[in-house]
């Protein structure tokens, strides 16, 4: 599994964007009467919202006050904390701040791993989103030695913090998308969980690793969801893995893959772990999607809503479509679109399933 055969890395939560409501706003009668016309979608997409917490962040940091900086994150939820260091990684002022953050600080475990996750972002960018084989040549080089920089940094944090295992979900991230040794992945996955047994970055990671588009199996993709779902508790966000393991399944398959995944096994698995994730029943259900928050709440009912059409979960997946309010991520939405109309705006894949999910019985 090398980095001449992965993916980009908009096929992963880690491409972040935030789109501000007010672009959309600003032209929403016209985009409607659009809308009428089929001409835009009902829908739209809305990637990357920043967490609350990133104003703030960056503001200790651009002050240099660096020790509000690590009170404000150490607050945080593991999910949250994952979110502003992937936002704040993807502003163009953010390898700067973060540098002087761990020069000042050096023995801070969250600078390194902050200034770790720049330090990818920053590679990323220089590659681009492209599939590998459509990449510049000349920018290979560079973005391993964006890599390469980052584990050194990230490799510091470790040891600088024992207990935490942030900076190893990040170091997983690194080997994914550079060289990819698969027993490094595995051991960096070993460490990460024997200190936070349920990690979600670190899981979410390595569950990248067991995609087809990063040189795994479907059948190891499956396996790994299935075991991490088998095991996580109520409330956790691991069972998410399961819908995005079908998400990633219709990517690679197409929609001949359509009906393999259609069944009442494939749907009572999904629709499970919908309500192991939200501590739900059918009967709350609505509510349940209504209340979450924060985290990566938003990805995981896209991917949920997604998993639950495409395996024939049809009144759950009427419910998460509704809790989405036709406000949608990119991903996965485009890895299902049919036709040209579909692929340049996924809003219209939304407004489809809609549609179909509408009319279906059950």
């Amino acid at each position: 599994m090398s980095s001449e055969h992965n993916a980009g890395p908009c096929s992963g939560w880690w491409c972040l964007r935030a789109v501000p409501s007010y672009f959309f706003d600003a032209r929403g009668g016209r985009m409607r009467f659009l809308s009428v016309l089929g001409l835009k979608p009902k829908s739209i997409v809305v990637d990357g919202t920043p967490p609350a917490s990133l104003g703030r962040f960056l503001q200790k940091l651009t002050l240099a006050e660096f020790q509000e900086a690590e009170a404000l994150m150490k607050a945080l939820s593991e999910e949250n904390l994952e979110r502003l260091i992937a936002s704040f990684a993807d502003l163009e002022e953010a390898a700067d701040l973060a540098s002087a953050w761990q020069s000042a600080r050096p023995s801070s475990a969250l600078a390194h791993t902050v200034l770790g996750a720049c330090l990818i972002t920053a590679g990323w960018k220089r590659r681009g989103s492209s599939y590998a084989e459509d990449v510049d040549e000349a920018q290979w080089a560079p973005f391993l030695e964006y890599l390469e920089r980052a584990q050194s940094v990230l490799n510091a944090a470790v040891a600088l913090d024992p207990s935490s295992s942030a900076a190893l979900g990040w170091l997983i991230l690194a080997k994914v998308g550079g060289t990819g040794e698969r027993e490094e992945i595995e051991r960096l996955f070993a460490e990460a969980t024997g200190r936070v047994p349920m990690h979600w970055p670190s899981h979410w990671r390595y569950f990248m690793a067991t995609t087809e588009k990063w040189g795994g199996s479907h059948r190891e993709m499956f396996a790994f969801a299935n075991a991490v779902s088998a095991k996580a508790g109520k409330g956790s966000i691991l069972h998410s893995l399961l819908a995005a393991a079908y998400c990633e399944f219709a990517l690679a398959e197409g929609h001949a893959g359509l009906k393999q995944m259609r069944s009442l096994e494939n749907a009572e698995r999904v629709r499970v772990a919908l309500y192991k994730w939200l501590a739900a029943t059918p009967a709350t259900l609505d509510e349940k999607l209504e209340q979450v928050s924060g985290g990566f709440s938003a990805m995981a009912i896209n991917h949920f809503a997604a998993a639950c059409y495409l395996c024939g979960a049809f009144p759950e997946a009427r419910s998460l479509v509704n809790a989405l309010h036709d406000e949608i991520e990119t991903v996965p939405w485009c890895w299902i679109a049919k036709g040209v109309k579909e692929q340049a705006n996924p809003g219209f894949v939304f407004d489809r399933v809609k549609r179909e999910l509408a009319t279906a019985a059950g």
